[in-house]
């Protein structure tokens, strides 16, 4: 329902007035509310519990929801608000159980009312009465009784009484396991059992919180507890910066986006704080997270010129109640931008590639594909290697790469995204060799892998001496496991489709994925990604990844956990896609 117009404005100028500690406009705004001939029981419901939660104004609260008359179907909400208003605003429970008493004695939403009552009996300390009103609610009349289990759930531990709670605990999961407030049930028998030193208990009820529900925070909360009671120090600290994340996803208007929940990627994390509007109180707190976000890309100057349009008056507010330094923020920014600058080294026709941290000189076709020679530095301006690029799909390469003092560590070929040739080197100033690939042997100065499989894996090398003599072999594939499929053909060809999405030739995707039948794929881990190619190909238009709605709420499938047996990582395409929404958002 939208709320009347006059209503909002009333709202907006009697914040303002109080924001501002104007009481002369406080008191005028006021007026003229009360004033108003709005009454609509929801109307004058609704905005009560602004003006009481909001802005704690509970004389205007009471005073809107005295208006809703006996015959509106809101008279009983209202009066269970208004005993709260009498209850939290005045101290006044005489009051606020009359109130409810009326209500009853009118036959309006006897159950609601039963458990405001039962409420306010847990807040004397009266637990046997808020038991006895608790036991009077009809489970069948109400939509969330799993809200009224959590209420025996406090009353219980209260009164010390664990075995009750379990047999709560036990109803709530059996019989309404589903209701929206489950999760809040498990929280409280977790405490309970918490304070009773059953950490293994509490652990394992813990696991009934899903990371959907709004509870999550708090058993995060929960779970730091335990772990630190445990002596566990590591596990608190991972679950504590799991919380700091994720709790601030409710401070804005009760929006929430799902994805935050799971393995949110910098796309959830965007599309998220992209959504709070102008007219949100929180707007520029999340325009600060966008900086952060665009700050983890690397994108500095994206992430300098929002922090800039932030107003002062906004960022004093922010820094007082987020507990943040704007100017410490910026001087890390202008030290990032510093760090970045081109080396003397670095060609001018170079650019930065944010993904890779590397400095790069090379042409790309309209396939956006390298061609000819491509050449890279890293950050500080070392030539680290070279490339070849042949065809127009950007994936048949001849490379050679060296380290910081220049010698070559390696060098090979793919070919359509598949390795076909690698050479290492021993060098003096660095070693691959037993880096990456465990040769001690000083007499070995030089492997040729001989067996491949997926994009840049060696599973086997010939080993060399200097002269050039073949001296041994190393078969990195004996003795382990592969998943189904690991080395045939077809999974070979799926990871073609791989290289164009790794390469950000996106136009080939398609065209690859059209060779493969998913059918043939042995197994369901490489079904599954070709589903996720598929997602992708759905979503590209020429040689662009389109970012809309459908491919943030369906990316989480491009998760690197599903693939991990096949050293397949997403993580970049993500990433890349992140950067290009991240300037859509900064060009609207």
């Amino acid at each position: 329902m939208e709320l009347d117009e006059r209503l909002i404005e009333a709202y907006n100028n009697i914040s303002e007035a109080s924001y501002y500690g104007d009481d002369e406009n406080y008191e005028k705004h006021k007026r003229d509310l009360l004033a108003l001939d709005i009454t609509d029981g929801e109307q004058l419901y609704i905005i009560a519990q602004h003006f009481m939660q909001g802005l704690s104004s509970y004389e205007i609260a009471k005073a809107l929801l005295q208006k809703i008359t006996k015959n509106s179907e809101f008279y009983s909400k209202g009066c269970i608000v208004l005993s709260d208003v009498e209850r939290f605003g005045f101290e006044n429970y005489e009051g606020a159980f009359a109130i409810l008493d009326e209500a009853i004695e009118s036959g309006a939403g006897v159950d609601n009312i039963l458990f405001a009552k039962a409420r306010i009996y847990v807040d004397l300390e009266q637990n046997q009465e808020a038991l006895a009103h608790l036991e009077q609610i009809n489970p069948d009349k109400m939509e969330n009784y799993s809200n009224i289990l959590n209420w025996y759930m406090t009353v219980y531990r209260k009164l010390d009484n664990l075995n009750k709670a379990h047999e709560t605990f036990e109803l709530a999961k059996s019989k309404y396991a589903t209701d929206y407030s489950y999760p809040t049930v498990v929280l409280s028998y977790a405490r309970f059992l918490i304070a009773e030193e059953k950490y293994q208990e509490a652990l394992m009820i813990l696991e009934e919180v899903t990371q959907l529900s709004k509870d999550y925070v708090d058993a995060l909360s929960e779970w730091q507890n335990i772990y630190r009671q445990l002596d566990e120090s590591n596990k608190a600290d991972l679950y504590m910066r799991w919380q700091h994340i994720l709790e601030r996803a409710w401070a804005h208007d009760g929006i929430i986006n799902s994805a935050i929940w799971g393995s949110e990627t910098d796309l959830d994390k965007l599309q998220f704080w992209n959504q709070i509007s102008k007219d949100s109180p929180e707007y520029y707190y999340a325009q600060l997270q966008i900086a952060f976000i665009a700050f983890d890309l690397n994108e500095i100057e994206i992430s300098k010129e929002i922090l800039t349009t932030i107003p002062e008056m906004e960022k004093k507010r922010i820094e007082e109640e987020y507990d943040y330094d704007f100017q410490a923020l910026f001087q890390k920014l202008d030290e990032k931008l510093r760090a970045t600058a081109r080396p003397k080294t670095v060609p001018k026709d170079a650019f930065f590639d944010k993904k890779e941290n590397i400095w790069v000189l090379g042409q790309k076709n309209d396939r956006q594909a390298y061609i000819g020679e491509v050449l890279e530095w890293d950050i500080d301006g070392r030539l680290s290697e070279k490339s070849i690029y042949t065809g127009d799909e950007g994936d048949t390469v001849t490379f050679e790469a060296y380290n910081q003092a220049f010698e070559t560590e390696s060098s090979g070929r793919w070919v359509e995204g598949l390795m076909v040739e690698n050479m290492v080197y021993r060098c003096l100033n660095s070693d691959v060799l037993e880096n990456s690939y465990g040769v001690e042997d000083p007499a070995v100065t030089k492997a040729i892998g001989t067996k491949f499989t997926l994009l840049n894996q060696t599973m086997a090398i010939a080993l060399y001496n200097q002269s050039g003599d073949f001296i041994g072999e190393e078969d990195f594939s004996e003795g382990s496991e592969f998943p189904e499929g690991f080395f045939d053909t077809l999974t070979r060809e799926l990871f073609r489709v791989y290289s164009a999405v790794h390469r950000g030739v996106y136009s080939l995707i398609a065209k690859r994925l059209a060779k493969i039948n998913r059918e043939d794929l042995q197994g369901e881990e490489l079904q599954s990604l070709y589903d996720a190619f598929a997602f992708i190909a759905a979503h590209v238009e020429g040689n662009n990844v389109v970012i809309d709605d459908d491919f943030i709420s369906g990316h989480s499938q491009l998760s690197n956990a599903s693939f991990k047996q096949y050293n397949v990582n997403f993580s970049g395409f993500i990433e890349t896609q992140a950067r290009k929404y991240l300037k859509e958002i900064m060009a609207k």
